[in-house]
C-alpha cells in the first residue's frame, strides 16, 4: 500500500494536471476566437474591395501568421460524417437539412488541421465560418505551395473525412481575403465528392471550369432569371418528375443509350420522354445551342 505521503503527492499531481488541462482549454478557446476574428475581418475587407488595415497585418503577425516575404494560400474545408457519401449539388437538400451537422463536422476539423500544420511547421489561421472551415496558410516563398497544401490536406484526411478546396497563392497580404474567398467558391462549385479518397484531392480553380464561373456570378439575379426562363415551362408540365431528369441525363451522358441506362429505363421510354420535352419547349434538343442553354440552366439551379 502507498504511504500517505505518496498518496498526497499523487493527489497534488492530479490536481496540477487538471488545472493545466483547464488552462489549455481556455487558451485554445482564446486562440480560436482570435483566429475567427482575423479571418472574418480579412473576408470583410476583401468583399468590400478594401485593402487590409495595417493593424490587421500586425494582429496576424502577433497571432503567429508571418506575412512578410511569404506566400499566402486560402483553404476551405468541409467535414464529412463517416456515413456520408453525398456532397455538392447532389446533396443540396440533405445539406440544408443538416446545417448544424455541417458546422459540427467543420468544428471537428480544426484540431486535425492545426495538428497537421504544426507537424509540417506551417503557420496558419483556422476558423469555422458559415459551416465551413477556413484556413489561411503562410508558406515560404521558395517552397512549392501546391505540394505543401496537398500534403497538409492528405495528413488531415488521415484523421477526418473531408472535402478540400484551395484558392490561388498570393504574395501580397492585401490579397489574403481574395484567396480565402476563392477557396470557398471552389468548394461550393465541386460537383461531387470522391468516394473513400475524399480529402486526398485538393480542388482548385482550374478543376471547376464553368461551375466556378457560375459560382462567381451567383449573386447576379440575371442568372436565376435565365434558369427560370429556360426551365419553367418544362418544370410546370413535368408533373411526374420525369422530363427534367430525362433532359439532364441526355445532356450529361455521351449517348442516348448511356442516358437511358443511367435513368434505368428502356430506350423507347427515354426517347418518348425526350420527344415530350421537345414538344413542351418547342425546341430541338439536337441543337447544340439549346443543349448548352439547358445545361447552364440546370447547373445554375444545382449551384
Amino acid at each position: 500500500e502507498p504511504s500517505p505521503r505518496l498518496v498526497a503527492v499523487a493527489e497534488r499531481g492530479a490536481a496540477a494536471l487538471a488545472l493545466e488541462r483547464l488552462h489549455d482549454r481556455q487558451r485554445d478557446s482564446q486562440v480560436r476566437r482570435v483566429h475567427h476574428e482575423l479571418i472574418v475581418e480579412l473576408l470583410t475587407d476583401s468583399r468590400s474591395r478594401r485593402s487590409p488595415r495595417d493593424d490587421l497585418r500586425q494582429r496576424c503577425e502577433l497571432a503567429g501568421l508571418p506575412v512578410e516575404r511569404r506566400t499566402l494560400v486560402g483553404l476551405a474545408l468541409r467535414g464529412r460524417p463517416a456515413s456520408s457519401s453525398l456532397a455538392g449539388p447532389a446533396a443540396s437538400a440533405s445539406a440544408s437539412a443538416g446545417s448544424a451537422g455541417l458546422a459540427e463536422a467543420a468544428d471537428e476539423l480544426i484540431a486535425p488541421v492545426l495538428h497537421a500544420a504544426a507537424l509540417a511547421k506551417l503557420p496558419c489561421l483556422a476558423a469555422v465560418v458559415d459551416d465551413d472551415l477556413r484556413v489561411l496558410l503562410s508558406l515560404p516563398r521558395r517552397a512549392s505551395a501546391p505540394r505543401l497544401v496537398d500534403e497538409l490536406v492528405a495528413a488531415t484526411a488521415k484523421r477526418h473525412r473531408l472535402i478540400a478546396a484551395s484558392g490561388q497563392e498570393v504574395s501580397d497580404f492585401a490579397d489574403a481575403g481574395r484567396t480565402l474567398r476563392e477557396a470557398l467558391q471552389v468548394l461550393q462549385s465541386v460537383p461531387a465528392a470522391p468516394g473513400d479518397s475524399a480529402g486526398v484531392v485538393t480542388h482548385r480553380l482550374q478543376d471547376v471550369h464553368v461551375r466556378g464561373l457560375l459560382r462567381l456570378l451567383a449573386d447576379d439575379d440575371r442568372l436565376a432569371a435565365f434558369a427560370d426562363r429556360e426551365l419553367s415551362r418544362l418544370r410546370a408540365a413535368d408533373t411526374h418528375d420525369r422530363l427534367v431528369p430525362a433532359v439532364r441525363a441526355f445532356i450529361e451522358h455521351p449517348t442516348k443509350a448511356a442516358a437511358a441506362s443511367a435513368l434505368a429505363v428502356s430506350r423507347p421510354v427515354f426517347y418518348e420522354r425526350l420527344a415530350a420535352a421537345e414538344q413542351i419547349l418547342g425546341l430541338s434538343l439536337d441543337d447544340p445551342v439549346i443543349r448548352t442553354s439547358l445545361h447552364l440552366a440546370l447547373l445554375i439551379e444545382d449551384l
